[in-house]
């Protein structure tokens, strides 16, 4: 793998991130790098948690790559979800409007993920000599995955303020097992002999990653449709509150009048 197949590959996993970031202006809202070192923070403890857990029931099991062995490394990820519970949960996020903070902690968890999972690999290697394709599946797997964390993130905010509808629930459910669980584990198996180069490999990467783009595409719509709602009833709710204290203050008033006018009568009269 030499220099620029380094560079090339890096460029095409973590420069997604950058534009991005830099299209929504997520660095100039106040507390973004904060929200980052939180994101940080919480995805390397549920990684270490993850593999405690792993190693520990995974006691007397085969090592081999086997769909058994795959299937149960795989159902870990839902650790992940646990950690981004946290993050979306963290008083940090509310810092700035929703969508900006949401984005913010999907874009700072699939970059911790990209780093931890795909950087050390590329940098050991750049220094080998021989070439790889197994690093352009990784590049193609990494933006698939940056596209599954923000639909995770999108989808488990909506789950944890429970802001969906009833009829959407088993939606989100759905989805949300999808980006967890179906869609790594089909990624781990194409990715079982990823020494070897095959145009198979590289069809199916590319299919995978343009479902998940559809599925991303669900999700954001469910996001945006139930976040407008909210912000619709909260626009009523504080339009109603201020037009029943504008009410309140006129009937203080005609009250006061009523009672001037009183007042006045009883004086004309005593005269």
């Amino acid at each position: 793998m030499s220099l620029f197949h380094f560079v090339n590959c890096s460029i095409s996993v973590f420069a997604p991130y950058y534009i991005i970031s830099d299209g929504y202006k997520l660095s100039k809202n106040e507390g973004s790098t904060k929200l980052f070192f939180i994101a940080f923070f919480y995805y390397f403890t549920s990684q270490i948690v993850k593999l405690f857990a792993l190693a520990f029931l995974s006691i007397g099991l085969m090592q081999s790559m086997t769909i058994f062995n795959i299937i149960f490394q795989e159902a870990g990820n839902f650790f992940d979800l646990i950690g981004l519970y946290y993050v979306l949960s963290h008083k940090q996020m509310h810092m700035f409007n929703i969508k900006s903070r949401v984005l913010s902690a999907g874009l700072s968890w699939g970059f911790c993920e990209s780093v931890a999972t795909n950087f050390f690999p590329f940098l050991v290697g750049g220094k080998s000599v021989d070439f790889s394709l197994k690093h352009i599946y990784r590049s193609i797997s990494a933006n698939t995955f940056l596209i599954s964390n923000l639909s995770k993130t999108y989808l488990l905010y909506l789950w944890i303020k429970n802001v969906q509808n009833k009829k959407k629930v088993n939606s989100v459910n759905s989805l949300l097992i999808y980006f967890t669980f179906i869609l790594p584990l089909m990624n781990k198996i194409i990715l079982i002999n990823e020494d070897i180069i095959s145009s198979v490999i590289f069809i199916k990467l590319v299919a995978l990653f343009f479902i998940t783009l559809i599925l991303f595409c669900c999700a954001k719509y469910i996001f945006n449709s139930q976040i407008e709602k909210v912000e619709v009833v909260k626009s009523n709710t504080s339009y109603s509150y201020d037009n029943d204290v504008y009410d309140n203050s006129e009937d203080n008033e005609n009250d006061a009048n009523k009672g001037l006018k009183k007042k006045n009568n009883k004086r004309k009269k005593s005269r």
